[in-house]
């Protein structure tokens, strides 16, 4: 049974406090890591108590978090209530207790249920909320109390969402929570390996021009592209004192994380938002178990998941949104057992990046100040910023007298940035979009612009457009540029593409929109494009997707985006076991089928494994397996393995699930 924290019965009175003066509705702002799933769920109970028969609605964008969230609420509340799923994998027709809904599956089911069926609406990671295709299903339902839970309350576009929550009801910080020793402590270390000396010093020293830059500006010039085995390399010596690390990493497209995945071997799998959910779930518990040493993420890991045996976050994606910063950082920030601290690896090469993190530490500095008394150990620093060897006195000293020069004496003037926006204006004959904005390097960036003005729109009024573009972008104008794009290839683009052009939405503004970059391309009626591939691109393809050395299935093969069907590359080969050799994979012929849990290796399951196999399966069906449940199950055998293995399908569910 889970215990309220102290910060956590603040924040409950906060909100028993609010229902009782008469508001309807509110938002609970708290830092990644101290647990708003489970405020929120102590919250309803507290709810239930005047109304034990009211219905609760949780509402979230991903079906990840919504399965982990259910989970805790059984704990919370036990089995006197119901629960059920209502997503693209799971349809719980019947009433219950509680629904956990993703927004996608509820946009175009949500008239199926009286607009106040729910009495109390939770909406997790609720800056997601003002999204165009998630705003419609909040504003249908009228429940007696609406909650949305955040870590943050911006979003990329700048819409407010407390245009739907109103205000806030509580709040707690990341230094809140360092203060009170509810979050990890940080070790940061930026690694500079990429750095071009001869660039950097064009700006810095004696050599330095003097002319006027942005930090955009400089990002696409003083940083090279690193080889991927030579960051894995890096990874290994960065974490070699750390005794048996769990290690997030962040990469940009699924094709990244699946080449990282290859050099790191057999102890790294991927997740991503394409892939299946029992899969990602499969993956993601190998990991808090410890039998899998490095997940790397490919969009899906920002927010809401729980992991917190995490030692170690590597960020091998660059994004200047602070918002994403921040969820991808609060990976590992969650507390455990005997955990403390986090060690992050940063190779984003993205100077906005490292300001934010340079100016986090003098926050916390000045926010955390050591206590006077002499009889009290004064606590360690909860951030700790750190640039490896040498750049430590050199490239950081350096970093930091930039920064300063390009705030003060070589900054843009509010005149200036306005005359420089307004030749933009008179060359587009619109209002620019930010990513407009960030590829001319006559200007600042949209960043600078943003925090200057507050937000883009008040420049395009100035000016006198309405359309102003770059404040929200909408799905249509995304389209367009996809579009736009396409054509000038002649295919359909990759995420790769997109973000080689500067011209293009940002790939964080994409996913803002869309969920995935293939419901972008549905809906601009694009096929995803896959080329015919040599045997070479077939042999490096099957390597990526292999997991501990093993051919990847025909299954899995049928299902990656990049690879011909596995009956071409049988065709291509002569078999799949010629396939396999030829990328220097062991073979497991269908008859021994690999348990796609078991990542490190392939191995026959026991009786007792089965059985808890297809327990958990019932648990989350909520009704018993039937065998094409079993069949298309990550994390059993086949279901005539299964059968045989009790000697028939009667007995099996008798003996798993006491029928």
């Amino acid at each position: 049974m889970y215990t309220p924290r102290p910060y956590q019965l603040d924040c409950l009175a906060a909100l028993a406090k609010a229902r009782e003066d008469g508001v309807k509705k509110g938002l609970v702002v708290m830092a990644s890591g101290l647990g708003k799933t489970l405020t929120a769920a102590f919250d309803i109970r507290q709810f239930l108590k005047s109304q034990p028969n009211a219905r609760i609605l949780v509402l979230c964008h991903q079906e990840e978090i919504l399965l982990q969230s259910k989970q805790k609420f059984r704990k919370v509340f036990g089995e006197e209530y119901s629960y059920g799923l209502y997503t693209g994998n799971y349809k719980t027709r019947h009433a219950v207790s509680f629904l956990f809904v993703t927004f996608q599956t509820m946009r175009n089911h949500r008239e199926e249920f009286p607009n106040d069926a729910f009495a109390y609406i939770l909406v997790d990671e609720a800056h997601h909320t003002s999204a165009e295709t998630y705003q419609p299903t909040v504003d249908y339902f009228v429940p007696q109390f609406l909650l949305g839970l955040t870590a943050t309350k911006e979003r990329m576009d700048g819409q407010n969402i407390l245009d739907t929550y109103e205000r806030v009801l509580y709040e707690m910080d990341i230094y809140d929570g360092w203060s009170q020793d509810w979050l990890a402590r940080v070790d940061y270390r930026i690694m500079l390996d990429d750095l071009r000396q001869e660039e950097f010093e064009k700006y810095v020293g004696p050599q330095a021009s003097g002319e006027k830059v942005s930090l955009s500006q400089l990002n696409r010039t003083i940083f090279a592209p690193q080889r991927d085995e030579d960051i894995v390399k890096s990874i290994r010596e960065q974490l070699s004192d750390l005794e048996n690390p769990s290690v997030f990493v962040f990469c940009s497209s699924i094709d990244h994380a699946k080449n990282m995945a290859y050099h790191f071997g057999g102890e790294a799998a991927v997740i991503h938002s394409s892939q299946s959910s029992a899969l990602n779930e499969v993956i993601l518990s190998e990991f808090r178990a410890g039998n899998l040493s490095v997940v790397i993420s490919v969009n899906i890991l920002n927010e809401g998941i729980d992991v917190p045996e995490t030692d170690a976050v590597v960020f091998l994606r660059s994004t200047e949104s602070s918002t994403v910063f921040f969820q991808q950082l609060g990976r590992g920030l969650r507390t455990g057992a005997t955990k403390r601290a986090v060690r992050v690896l940063d190779y984003a090469a993205n100077l906005e990046r490292i300001s934010t993190i340079l100016e986090m530490e003098e926050t916390a500095k000045k926010r955390l100040l050591p206590v006077p008394t002499s009889s009290v150990s004064p606590k360690p620093d909860p951030l700790i910023v750190n640039i490896p060897a040498t750049k430590f006195r050199v490239e950081r000293i350096e970093l930091e007298r930039l920064f300063e020069q390009i705030r003060s004496g070589r900054g843009w003037t509010d005149e200036e940035l306005i005359a420089a926006y307004g030749s933009k204006c008179e060359e587009l004959g619109r209002a620019p979009w930010g990513f407009e904005i960030d590829a001319d390097p006559k200007m600042a960036s949209s960043v600078t612009y943003t925090q200057r003005f507050h937000g883009l729109k008040t420049l395009a009024d100035h000016f006198g457009y309405d359309d102003h573009g770059n404040h929200y972008i909408s799905s249509k104008k995304i389209a367009a540029s996809i579009l736009r794009k396409a054509e000038e290839l002649g295919r359909v683009p990759t995420l790769d593409d997109m973000k080689n052009d500067p011209t293009m939405p940002g790939i964080t503004v994409i996913y803002a929109r869309f969920n995935t970059w293939n419901e972008a391309l549905l809906y601009c009626n694009l096929e995803v494009n896959v080329r015919k591939l040599s045997k070479d691109e077939v042999v490096q393809r099957l390597r990526q997707l292999s997991k501990g050395g093993i051919m990847p299935s025909g299954r899995e093969i049928d299902d990656d985006k990049m690879l011909p069907c596995s009956e071409t590359i049988r065709n291509m080969f002569g078999s799949f076991k010629h396939a396999a050799e030829a990328a220097g994979l062991t073979y497991v012929p269908r008859t021994q089928k690999i348990q796609k849990g078991q990542i490190a290796k392939a191995r026959k399951m026991t009786n007792e494994e089965i059985k808890e196999g297809i327990k958990r399966l019932n648990r989350q069906l909520e009704r018993r397996p039937s065998k094409v449940d079993i069949e298309s199950c990550d994390w059993l055998p086949s279901y005539a393995a299964c059968r045989r293995r009790f000697g028939s399908a009667e007995q099996m569910y008798k003996d798993c699930l006491g029928e």
